[in-house]
């Protein structure tokens, strides 16, 4: 595959982030997805303080959970946001940066 048809694949893709009191890993991790042409929804799970101000870019979909609800309620309200916005593919990602 050359790399427009690399690019066709990523804007048609929205990466689901789930964060809880993530550090800050999650900019870099969010600049490096938004670098290769992802849309990304980054879904804050009641962290205090909240991540909206350490994330530095408006290019992202931010939602927040005022409470802490857990990984598996974050990554719902992250998929019913992704499919309103109909892309071809939905696809979670750590905030931690552990995996690529």
């Amino acid at each position: 595959m050359d790399d427009s048809g690399v690019h066709t694949i990523a804007s048609s893709t929205i990466v689901v982030i789930p964060a809880y009191n993530e550090g800050t890993i999650l900019n870099t991790i969010v600049n490096s997805l938004l670098n290769k042409k992802y849309k990304v929804i980054v879904v804050d799970d009641g962290s205090n303080p909240s991540l909206q101000n350490q994330l530095q870019t408006s290019s992202i979909y931010y939602l927040r959970h005022k409470t802490n609800l857990g990984q598996g309620a974050a990554l719902q309200t992250g998929f019913d946001f992704a499919k309103s916005l109909h892309p071809k593919y939905i696809v979670s990602f750590d905030a931690d940066g552990q995996h690529e």
